[in-house]
């Protein structure tokens, strides 16, 4: 799933906007604190993941909405997401 839902929110954020879905301008994105991903390594730091759920779930969620999928498959997209930070931070 992560590869699907991921790859639909890409490509119809980029048709919609005839732009590529991330913007290459560093001002319009979120900065995360290092100190936050370094924290993420310990898989048993529940606070360091909630803060990082906390932080962009509705981000994430939103992109998602705006690129038309459904409330199900926004909230596939978060999950799927996070998945994919946590192995790629592990």
């Amino acid at each position: 799933m992560i590869g699907k839902c991921g790859d639909e929110v890409t490509e119809k954020l980029a048709n919609s906007s005839g732009r590529p879905a991330i913007s290459e301008e560093t001002d319009d994105l979120l900065p995360t604190r290092l100190s936050l991903l370094a924290r993420l390594k310990d898989w048993q730091d529940q606070q360091s993941w909630r803060e990082f759920f906390d932080t962009y779930w509705k981000l994430i969620y939103s992109v998602a909405i705006q690129a038309g999928l459904s409330d199900a498959e926004a909230q596939d997209v978060v999950q799927d997401t996070l998945v994919s930070v946590a192995k790629k931070n592990a």
